[in-house]
């Protein structure tokens, strides 16, 4: 005789991520960001940003045009937070990590 416990397992994890979702819905940021971009691109006015190329990435390992099919692995773009991005994102982790008011004695 085979036994329901596998599917009371599965049940309970359905129920279980269901109610997960409801209350992480409360958490999601609300923050409307103003955008980053005020203009078209300016193919004249780019700059080239120096030391972030990988060392291996040289003129004498190029070899040639490839096709816009071909993937893109290992890419990494790192781009500086605004100051007020960076203070927002330093009171986000810290309401996180400390969701409790803390009280003062005077």
């Amino acid at each position: 005789m085979r036994t329901q416990f596998p599917g009371l397992i599965r049940v309970a994890l359905s129920l279980f991520s269901l109610l997960l979702s409801f209350t992480n819905s409360g958490y999601a940021q609300n923050i409307s960001v103003a955008p980053r971009i005020m203009q078209a691109v300016d193919p004249l006015q780019m700059v080239v940003l120096r030391g972030n190329t990988h060392p291996l990435a040289r003129s004498e390992y190029d070899r040639g045009a490839v096709s816009d099919a071909m993937p893109m692995g290992r890419v990494l773009l790192l781009l500086q937070r605004s100051p007020d991005h960076e203070q927002a994102l330093h009171c986000s982790t810290n309401n996180r990590a400390n969701p409790l008011p803390t009280i003062t004695r005077g």
